[in-house]
């Protein structure tokens, strides 16, 4: 992982979070429920970092019906999305 890191420029993890999130947004035509909760998803990685469905049981998810309501805003594919977006934090080669 350190031989990874070689060569990679040093940013902070929030601006990573924040960084990927607006790549994430840029990608797409996303409809303005998925846009806020990329925006939501985004806040919640930066004070708890880990970016997988995991994440949705925290209680803004919860009560908006965690999961698979989320899921369902985004086309059931959810998933992938999150998988998108911990590429787009880690990789700042992913435009």
């Amino acid at each position: 992982m350190r031989q990874a890191a070689i060569g990679d420029p040093l940013v902070p993890y929030e601006a990573r979070v924040e960084n990927g999130v607006q790549r994430i947004i840029a990608s797409r035509a996303w409809t303005a429920k998925q846009k806020q909760w990329l925006v939501r998803i985004g806040r919640a990685l930066k004070a708890q970092p880990v970016g997988d469905p995991e994440i949705l049981a925290d209680p803004l998810f919860a009560q908006a019906g965690g999961f698979k309501t989320v899921d369902r805003e985004f086309d059931h594919g959810l998933g992938d999305v999150l998988k998108d977006l911990n590429s787009a934090i880690w990789d700042h080669h992913v435009a």
